[in-house]
């Protein structure tokens, strides 16, 4: 199926952000909003929103400063309403972008809700659902509950495991390793063995793909 002009500008918008193209990526994803709520296509523009949201992510992860995550959080809220009105089978994605941005400012028991929420909401492919699930297994371990923090985050690996073919390949890639990297991250102190293995096993990903610009990066910093 062609995509449309707005699709394709989200689509050179989510590559320029992966690449670390910032400014590029929000270019492309600030004319695609317009775009699509001129057509007012919701499903897509949900999208639009979130690869913008995250892309404000990505700039405060690099130390461009905070005001990136009230702009990350401000366009997280903005898929929100818009998914609760026009789109009800995006406010899962909704919740998880606004996870990822309240979390980032600190809020942790805000994060920790919204992810369970949108792992309660979501009804998509078995390897996005484990994304999800790493995201709040981490959330839960680090507010205390480490137990079913750690269950939560090795369930998720495995379900993005076995779903691997169902989505892009790519976005895979980026999850399994982000998932192995968070492992490895906040197991360190109290599981020091299982934190060395999934340290290994991201490193293996990071060299053998080369698209993992990002994750590349914030390995990195986390350990070296």
């Amino acid at each position: 199926m062609q995509l449309s002009e707005a699709q394709e500008l989200v689509k050179q918008g989510e590559a320029r952000r992966e690449a670390a193209d910032f400014e590029g990526a929000i270019k492309f994803l600030t004319e695609a909003i317009k775009l699509l709520t001129k057509e007012k296509s919701y499903a897509d523009l949900v999208v639009a929103y979130k690869d913008l949201s995250l892309t404000y992510v990505h700039k405060y992860n690099y130390g461009e400063g905070s005001s990136n995550l009230d702009k990350a959080k401000q366009y997280a809220e903005g898929m929100l309403t818009v998914a609760r009105k026009h789109a009800p089978d995006s406010i899962a994605l909704a919740y998880f972008t606004l996870a990822k941005a309240v979390e980032l400012q600190g809020d942790l028991t805000a994060a920790r809700t919204a992810y369970k929420q949108a792992l309660e909401l979501y009804k998509g492919s078995l390897a996005e659902r484990g994304d999800y699930r790493y995201h709040y297994g981490e959330a839960l371990y680090i507010t205390g509950d480490k137990s079913e923090g750690k269950r939560q985050m090795e369930t998720g690996l495995a379900e993005i495991r076995d779903g691997v073919g169902e989505v892009d390949d790519f976005l895979t890639a980026v999850w399994e390793t982000r998932c192995l990297i968070r492992l490895a991250y906040v197991l360190n102190s109290d599981d020091p063995a299982a934190a060395t293995k999934y340290r290994g096993e991201a490193k293996n990903h990071l060299e053998a793909d080369l698209r993992l610009v990002i994750l590349k990066k914030q390995f990195l910093e986390l350990f070296f």
